[in-house]
């Protein structure tokens, strides 16, 4: 199972959890539950509303209010939780605009404070005016299933850490939220991706080099292992989305060489 799938899977298991709050002061749920699978491939420009540097390839799961992701006249994700392969995003407690990125790798230890409320040690300082190493995050549902979904995701990312591969740093990001900009910056994107550029390719197979020259290294280290297949897939989605808006023949050289690296490494466990 992939990191994604991973993350996913533990999101839908507690948001009903989540929705247990809303249910009993409002007797209906307006929050809905979308994976990377099921979000619409349409609407992943409106992902941008959270954080200008976010790459829609890294969106495991999602658990918001719909009007507010999916309508794009929406200047707002209101409410909403996006969960990504090496942080989350979620606007904390008095911050009226924006979004707080953060890192799965950065937060130390998790402490409910209330039904609502939730204190985040962290073991960097955050990237805005307060420069502190601790988040209080107070939010419109139960916060016991939020910090159950965090844990069980730490666990994971511990395993398999990917935050090199966002510039995103632990505090508050800024949005693009005008329709237009944002659906261009959306298409502009593909020249910024940090797995479709050569450099990232030959630092993947020099990873993978060290694993086929020795058949057996794959058992020793295996969470590093599955990480690197990991990387691959992602890889191969982020180069198939720079292949359909782009005709230059290095993505397909590049993808070529992807696919034949990814399927030498599996070989390897068979």
């Amino acid at each position: 199972m992939s990191k994604h799938d991973e993350i996913a899977a533990i999101v839908e298991k507690y948001c009903g959890e989540l929705a247990d709050y809303e249910l009993a002061y409002n007797n209906k749920r307006y929050w809905v539950f979308y994976s990377y699978k099921t979000f619409p491939a349409n609407k992943k420009s409106n992902l941008l509303k959270f954080d200008k540097n976010l790459f829609e390839a890294d969106m495991a799961a999602m658990y918001s209010i719909d009007s507010g992701v999916i309508n794009p006249d929406a200047e707002k994700c209101k409410d909403g939780i996006l969960f990504m392969l090496s942080g989350f995003y979620i606007r904390t407690s008095g911050q009226l605009k924006g979004y707080t990125f953060i890192k799965y790798s950065a937060i130390k230890s998790i402490e409910v404070k209330g039904k609502k409320d939730l204190h985040l040690s962290l073991n960097v300082n955050t990237n805005d005016l307060w420069k502190q190493d601790w988040l209080n995050i107070s939010v419109d549902y139960y916060a016991e299933p939020l910090k159950n979904i965090l844990d069980e995701i730490i666990k994971i990312d511990r395993e398999t850490d990917t935050s090199y591969t966002t510039e995103s740093k632990t505090g508050i990001v800024k949005g693009i939220n005008q329709k237009a900009n944002r659906e261009a910056y959306f298409k502009g994107q593909i020249s910024g991706y940090k797995r479709a550029s050569r450099e990232y390719q030959i630092k993947l197979q020099k990873q993978a080099d060290a694993f086929l020259a020795n058949c057996n290294l794959w058992r020793k280290k295996q969470s590093e292992y599955e990480a690197l297949l990991d990387e691959y897939e992602q890889t191969i989605i982020e180069l198939q989305s720079c292949m359909e808006q782009s005709s230059s023949p290095e993505y397909q050289e590049m993808m070529n060489s992807a696919q034949e690296y990814k399927e030498r490494l599996e070989e390897l466990a068979y």
